[in-house]
């Protein structure tokens, strides 16, 4: 099934499916929430959805972007009431979620780490070319798992541990 997905999305122009196992794969989304920022053509939700999401809200600012977003959800028969989708992003809100998912092409410069450290799991792509010292220093302790092949961005990723795992110390 992914390489049907990953030409699917090669069609659309937005050819990002070969890289989602890599940067989220270890992210447990069954049941959970997810929000994503930087939604581009949905890629990032189909890949939640097919893993076990319950719901999931984006934020995508290019309209053509966001209007593909809806054509692939409709594609793969994703119901319209299990998702949100909402224009640019601006550095809120946090909607309440299990996950939080950021790759918005410098919008990182924006967050505000005490509330992102509230989901109990987060990937934020870091971009290169933006400033290092806004974010970096909040993502150490993160698990790089990603970086493209231009190493223009770099996705950390972290999970909180479980009230059960902490218990036990595991």
């Amino acid at each position: 099934m992914g390489d049907f997905i990953d030409d699917y999305f090669k069609g659309k122009g937005c050819n990002y499916w070969a890289e989602q196992s890599k940067a989220y794969g270890n992210l447990d989304f069954k049941f959970r929430s997810v929000v994503i920022v930087g939604a581009d053509c949905g890629t990032t939700a189909l890949y939640a959805f097919l893993r076990g999401a319950s719901y999931v809200i984006m934020f995508e600012s290019d309209p053509k972007l966001r209007q593909k977003l809806f054509d692939v959800m409709d594609d793969f028969g994703i119901d319209r009431e299990k998702y949100e989708v909402y224009g640019e992003w601006n550095g809120k809100p946090y909607p309440p979620a299990n996950i939080f998912i950021q790759d918005c092409e410098g919008c990182e410069q924006l967050d505000n780490f005490s509330e992102i450290n509230r989901y109990e799991q987060v990937c934020i792509a870091v971009h290169t070319w933006s400033d290092l010292s806004k974010t970096l220093p909040h993502v150490i302790g993160y698990k790089v798992t990603y970086v493209t092949p231009d190493s223009k961005e770099i996705v950390f990723c972290r999970k909180k541990r479980s009230k059960l795992r902490k218990l036990f110390g595991l």
